[in-house]
């Protein structure tokens, strides 16, 4: 119970709260990607007032709106697997710390769907266990950038302070000094709403997170569907992921029928010796 309602004081400041001693401003965005009108709504209304929340219906152009400033991406498990990868997996390559949730009613819809993430939020769940498990995952978001950022500006003083013969009378040394006390302040703050497991999660996010990106390569390894592994037209690796344009190079267009990302040629046929190019 303390837990949550430490919670509650973190995300109840408001902005202009970034002062010593106090929460640092909460800036990161939530994104949203759903179509459901219900669906879209009640997730908005469970989400923290301070909290900025962008809303998609188009993985096409929740990928362009990508930036440093998202701390979670919420993906609806009813949206088509080929949309939710393109977010998925844009989310992985555009951000370095956004953490990606996915809100589902179906929990063997999930075991189905190798989609990248880092949790998984039933519908079923009250809303306050909603909102608990989201602003955990906002915290640790927030709390990986904060730490990166504090090791980048560590560095940046011993490179400078390497160079300098008189420590105290340089301008560019005391905000170095200043930005990295300020980012530590914030580290010890964010730090207190940290939960058991989560600088554990922290840590191994990065492996977790390429295990299942690795998994959803192998899924779409084209050779399964006696397909080759590159456009016998343009030459285009088929099975690795080349963004959110050309996706795996090819997408299937019909019940033996694929399409090449890069040129467009259509490959029917599901025997090497059968082909047909379009």
């Amino acid at each position: 119970m303390k837990q949550s309602n430490q919670q509650d004081e973190l995300f109840e400041a408001t902005a202009g709260d970034e002062i010593e001693g106090r929460a640092p401003e909460l800036r990161a965005e939530i994104f949203l990607f759903a179509r459901d009108r219900a669906r879209k709504r009640s997730i908005q209304e469970a989400i923290p007032e301070v909290i900025s929340v962008r809303t998609y219906e188009d993985a096409d152009t929740l990928t362009e709106g990508l930036a440093g400033n998202v701390a979670v991406v919420l993906l609806s498990m009813g949206l088509p697997e080929a949309e939710l990868l393109t977010a998925s997996l844009s989310t992985v390559q555009e951000t370095k710390y956004a953490r990606i949730g996915l809100l589902t009613g179906d929990r063997d819809r999930i075991r189905e769907k190798p989609i990248p993430h880092d949790e998984i939020f039933y519908k079923s769940a009250d809303r306050k266990t909603f909102q608990n498990r989201l602003k955990r995952l906002y915290i640790r978001a927030y709390y990986e950038t904060a730490l990166q950022r504090y090791y980048s500006l560590c560095i940046a003083r011993q490179n400078r302070l390497a160079k300098l013969e008189e420590e105290h009378d340089d301008e560019r040394l005391r905000k170095l000094t200043a930005s990295r006390d300020l980012m530590e302040s914030h580290l010890t703050y964010f730090k207190q709403y940290l939960q058991p497991g989560d600088l554990d999660n922290i840590r191994d996010r990065r492996e977790e997170m390429k295990r299942m990106i690795n998994d959803v390569r192998e899924d779409n390894d084209p050779t399964i569907s006696g397909l080759p592994k590159q456009c016998p037209d343009c030459s285009l690796s088929w099975g690795t992921w080349h963004g959110p344009d050309l996706e795996s190079g090819y997408e299937k267009v019909g019940a033996n029928a694929w399409r090449c990302s890069g040129c467009g040629t259509v490959i029917g046929g599901n025997d090497p010796d059968n082909y047909w190019i379009g």
